[in-house]
């Protein structure tokens, strides 16, 4: 059993996803945040695949701070609650609209879904996406990597590092533990990325309770 994730069975072709990758969505400039990462919005709050890159995990390196507070400040620095990323973009079509619909189908709820690009040779920065207190669930559906990729998140009895494939597997991961992605390797790594919240109880570890949805 894997502390960094859990599986969760979705029907995914992954040469189709791949395929429509390569056609529709990267010939897209990208948006990027960082010479690191970029990418374009499946979902966003305004339907343009350029919404929904904004730095909003910085928020949450204040150790400490509870779920409210950082949910004042999200407000005051003007950034939208990720329940409005739900409108489709131009990108959510073929067998990425298929994708959301089955992460829909199964009581996820999927927001702010993105294509997510980690280029050759670099790393995120050690962060989190949440606070301590707060629900915060991913899934992510790697559709081109390389074995240099890595997931890793720091525990009491030190770092854990692993390596998803892109085999058509999805994976919850809880970001608001402190975590990094590294590419070791000499291609840029894709991977579908969406904010979950499992109100159906579809997942083993990671459901959210009804009441606070």
């Amino acid at each position: 059993m894997s502390l960094i994730y859990e599986k969760i069975p979705l029907a995914i072709d992954i040469e189709a996803l791949r395929a429509h990758f390569l056609k529709t969505v990267q010939p897209l400039p990208a948006v990027f945040q960082s010479d690191a990462f970029g990418g374009w919005s499946v979902l966003s709050s305004n339907g343009d695949y350029k919404d929904g890159w904004h730095l909003g995990h910085k928020l949450y390196q204040t150790p400490g701070m509870t779920r409210e507070e950082l949910l004042r400040a999200a407000k005051a620095a003007g950034l939208s609650s990720t329940m409005l990323f739900n409108r489709p973009t131009e990108i959510h079509t073929g067998p990425m609209a298929d994708l959301v619909r089955q992460i829909s189908e199964k009581g996820l709820n999927p927001r702010r879904a993105r294509i997510i690009i980690l280029k050759a040779g670099k790393a995120s920065s050690w962060h989190r996406d949440g606070a301590d207190d707060a629900y915060a669930v991913r899934l992510h559906v790697p559709i081109i990597t390389n074995s240099g990729c890595l997931f890793e998140v720091e525990t009491k009895d030190g770092v854990i590092s692993e390596h998803l494939p892109a085999d058509g597997s999805a994976y919850l991961i809880k970001v608001n533990r402190v975590h990094r992605v590294i590419n070791h390797g000499d291609t840029d790594r894709i991977n579908f990325v969406t904010n979950i919240y499992d109100t159906n109880r579809t997942s083993k570890d990671h459901r959210l309770n009804i009441h606070a949805f």
